[in-house]
């Protein structure tokens, strides 16, 4: 149709019509769609719902109401009923959430018989460095299909998806060489056991005892705790551990000689009679040029355990001595120093610890983090307020540790940051500065305040608990006798 000029009533009414036949037209397209979708939903479901009448055959075609000025009406109300209708339909749904909420119970299935009796063939294999669950199966002719059904099981199998180094694996197969069982032997953790039976695979549980030793351990340090140590036979954990008791006391990056000594007992775990690991450290004694540190690890009756010299004062000090572990110093505390980056001598406030990026960076004391950013000298540092008197620094963070942010409370040792080479430098360390009221202070020299000792009440107790644990320290032998966990 063609509009003369002047002909905007007719126009407006022409618009109108077409914008109502348009809705229509939309309106029947998604209701023709949403009904199939509807029946085919409910032909899939239907054998879950007993009783209902079949579905439609054939499903009604919505046809456009004639162009009367009313039609768009009709089609609202259709389109109103099938909302509610919808809405009903997930608000009160009885049969589908009657079966799907019901309990369904599972057959009891009885135990396995253990499977060592049967008369099969056993192939071991110790897991490697980067071997897979599914190399290990094609190692014994078994396919990806096996590995996937072990695995997803049962909760007890999936532990199978995070095997490690040293786990050992048995396979077991029949005269005909068909795979039956299949033995999984952790380093730590019970006895998994895979079994094929009329049923399908079925799997169990074997719980291993463990049994703890005390154990002694004692060093001369030519070179570094952790080359003594290693030759001791302590595990990295352990030699940490000595590193954490006398932490306070002695600076293991700058207060160690040779000639220096130790002395350890410690835990060790034994499952079916094969150490699993060593635990904690029971008592200690380091000889630091003629100085004698001796420290006994005591719960007490409110259930904290730490560690106390034999006279009952804790080792552990309102400040650490160093925020790394077992490093070097490649800067001190000094007033005067040629910068590497500025080319110029300036006061270096601080100290340096050589570090490779990564290594983790602990607080020295309780407190709260008062900065946690970043700008063009420290690079990536934080500053941490102990009480109203000290504050520390830590400079040239690669990465922040876990939540810390400013306003956070940290608690001594906790790692607040990575080393790195941020800021101005010219290779990776960590920066440390100490300050008393603002005033910066040598934290190699520093004396820091004392811990309160035990009281009086509980002294007697810590004595009669800790005198064979100190006794043991004097002894030479290098093996005691074990005793139960």
């Amino acid at each position: 149709m063609i509009y003369e000029p002047g002909q905007d009533k007719n126009r407006s009414q022409a618009r109108r019509k077409l914008a109502v036949t348009m809705f229509r037209i939309r309106m029947a397209r998604a209701f023709n769609t949403r009904w199939a979708r509807l029946r085919n939903w409910y032909q899939q479901y239907k054998p879950t719902w007993p009783n209902v009448p079949k579905p439609l055959k054939s499903v009604p075609k919505l046809r456009l109401p004639s162009s009367n000025g009313h039609g768009h009406k009709v089609v609202a109300s259709v389109c109103v009923a099938i909302v509610v209708a919808g809405v009903a339909l997930i608000i009160s749904p009885p049969s589908v959430a009657r079966y799907i909420l019901k309990t369904v119970e599972l057959p009891t299935v009885e135990p396995q018989p253990v499977i060592e009796e049967q008369d099969w063939q056993w192939r071991e294999t110790k897991i490697a460095n980067g071997q897979t669950l599914a190399a290990a199966f094609a190692e014994q002719g078994l396919t990806a299909t096996d590995v996937h059904r072990v695995v997803n099981l049962n909760e007890q199998t999936s532990q199978l998806s995070k095997i490690f180094p040293g786990d050992d694996l048995a396979f077991a197969f029949d005269d005909a060489d068909n795979w039956q069982a299949l033995r999984y032997t952790p380093r730590s953790g019970p006895i998994l056991e895979v079994v094929r039976g009329e049923e399908g695979l079925s799997s169990h549980s074997i719980e291993r005892s463990i049994e703890v030793r005390v154990d002694m351990a004692s060093g001369v340090i030519d070179d570094s705790l952790f080359l003594a140590g290693q030759a001791a036979g302590l595990a990295d954990n352990t030699i940490m551990q000595i590193a954490s008791i006398f932490g306070w006391d002695v600076d293991f990056v700058r207060d160690v000689w040779a000639g220096d000594s130790f002395q350890v007992v410690y835990e060790t775990r034994y499952r079916d009679g094969e150490p699993i690991g060593q635990g904690e450290i029971l008592a200690a004694r380091f000889v630091n040029r003629d100085r004698v540190y001796e420290a006994l690890r005591y719960t007490r009756e409110n259930g904290e355990t730490d560690y106390y010299s034999p006279e009952g004062r804790p080792m552990r000090k309102a400040f650490l001595r160093s925020p790394l572990d077992v490093t070097r110093v490649t800067s001190r505390f000094t007033l005067k120093r040629y910068h590497p980056v500025l080319k110029i001598y300036r006061p270096h406030r601080g100290v340096d610890y050589g570090a490779s990026t990564g290594t983790p960076v602990r607080a020295t004391g309780d407190g709260k983090v008062i900065f946690a950013s970043k700008n063009s000298s420290y690079g990536n540092h934080v500053i941490i307020q102990h009480g109203s008197e000290y504050k520390t620094l830590y400079a040239h963070l690669s990465k922040f540790g876990r939540g810390v942010k400013k306003g956070v409370r940290v608690r001594q040792g906790q790692v607040i940051g990575l080393s790195g080479a941020t800021g101005l430098v010219t290779a990776p360390h960590l920066h440390y500065e100490f300050r008393v009221n603002d005033a910066h202070r040598d934290p190699l020299r520093m004396k820091f305040p004392e811990a309160a000792p035990l009281p009086e009440a509980e002294l007697e107790r810590f004595v009669s608990m800790t005198s064979v644990l100190s006794a043991q320290l004097s002894l030479k032998d290098a093996s005691l006798a074990s005793v139960g966990p």
